[in-house]
């Protein structure tokens, strides 16, 4: 998702997704980390569900934000999410912009330099 064929957006894209997933986080860690009645999940998930293709295009930094607490639900089940969620969510987020940045765009943008040459 974060990695584009166009490498002039790449590492926009990659910082976007960076930071609107540490703001989910932050977000959905605070309002999902006690426990919400049924009514409440059903609201979010509709709310998230109707903005998600409008922000998808509009800001992929909102887009990635409004899509983490959405994950968090998906992932608990309906539970309190925990910690270790949250951490494993920023880790694997990050560690996939890194290697979107490495080998998506650093290495792709050197190909593509290569076969203009």
């Amino acid at each position: 998702m974060v990695l584009q064929r166009n490498t002039s957006s790449g590492p926009s894209r990659i910082y976007q997704r960076a930071v609107g997933t540490f703001f989910g986080v932050l977000i959905g860690g605070i309002v999902f980390i006690f426990p919400l009645s049924i009514l409440w999940m059903i609201v979010i998930i509709a709310f998230i569900g109707g903005v998600r293709s409008y922000l998808k295009v509009r800001n992929y930094a909102v887009y990635s934000m409004a899509m983490t607490p959405l994950l968090f639900i998906l992932l608990s089940g309906g539970k309190p999410i925990s910690f270790e969620l949250i951490v494993d969510r920023l880790m694997y987020t990050f560690v996939g912009c890194i290697i979107a940045f490495v080998f998506g765009y650093f290495i792709w943008a050197g190909v593509e330099k290569t076969k203009i040459s």
